[in-house]
């Protein structure tokens, strides 16, 4: 949720960026050209940066990481139902981020309730682990716990 806090941040701090560009006398449709404009960029951005790299700004910071179902590439449609999930439960308040953490059959068959998030972990192999083998009779073979034999 922190990411998707984040995440909403940005669209937030683009509609005050635009705002001063309205005209003085703001009408229905001046609000309403400047909230469609945000809504399709947030299409794009949602969606465009899941299939590039499964993950948004705010993903990144929290390093979570959307995949798709059986070989981690996530289709334009798989995307495309996500954003809808989103709007969908941004829209009713919340309702929806709530269904989706209910158990259950139903659920679980609704991929845009219940997403596969991945969080990456990094390791760093042991220094001794990438030696080259060592030649017969060399001093550099490294014992248990990591030191060279002299």
């Amino acid at each position: 949720m922190l990411a998707l806090f984040i995440d909403l941040s940005l669209f937030v701090a683009l509609t005050l960026a635009l705002s001063p560009l309205l005209p003085g006398n703001r009408t229905i449709t001046t609000i309403a050209a400047l909230a469609g404009f945000v809504i399709l960029t947030s299409y794009y951005y949602f969606a465009a940066t899941w299939l590039l790299w499964g993950k948004t700004v705010g993903g990144a910071i929290f390093d979570v990481k959307v995949i798709g179902d059986g070989d981690g590439v996530m289709s334009v449609k798989a995307a495309s139902l996500r954003w809808i999930g989103l709007v969908a439960s941004l829209l009713t308040a919340g309702l929806g981020f709530v269904l989706a953490g209910l158990p259950g059959r139903m659920l679980r068959r609704a991929s845009v309730l219940q997403p596969r998030v991945h969080r990456s972990i990094t390791c760093q192999p042991h220094p001794g682990a990438l030696a080259p083998a060592a030649e017969k009779g060399s001093p550099a073979t490294p014992d248990r716990d990591g030191a060279r034999d002299r």
